[in-house]
């Protein structure tokens, strides 16, 4: 099985992700496994929280993609940013 790639995981397509993040609340913690570096694929847990502007970074390292820690999550920047899986509430 030399040259072979097993269990390379693929990120969380864009409408599932909206979908599942639209199932939270607002106050709702959640953390997401994220690609933030090369080589490519998941190697980073971050937090995000639901509020009434939509949801916020709260990233330990700072910033996650273009998103500074404690700004706004736009919809843009969640198609940019490779998501590989969401851990919140009652998952």
């Amino acid at each position: 099985m030399l040259g072979q790639i097993i269990d390379m995981p693929n990120p969380i397509p864009f409408d599932t992700l909206t979908d599942k993040l639209n199932e939270y609340k607002k106050g709702d913690v959640v953390q997401i496994w994220v690609d933030n570096r090369n080589p490519p694929g998941p190697n980073h847990f971050c937090l995000i929280r639901k509020t009434d502007e939509g949801w916020i970074n709260y990233n330990d390292n700072g910033s996650l993609g273009d998103v500074g820690f404690g700004d706004p999550i736009l919809l843009k920047d969640f198609q940019k940013t490779k998501i590989y899986k969401i851990y919140g509430p009652n998952d």
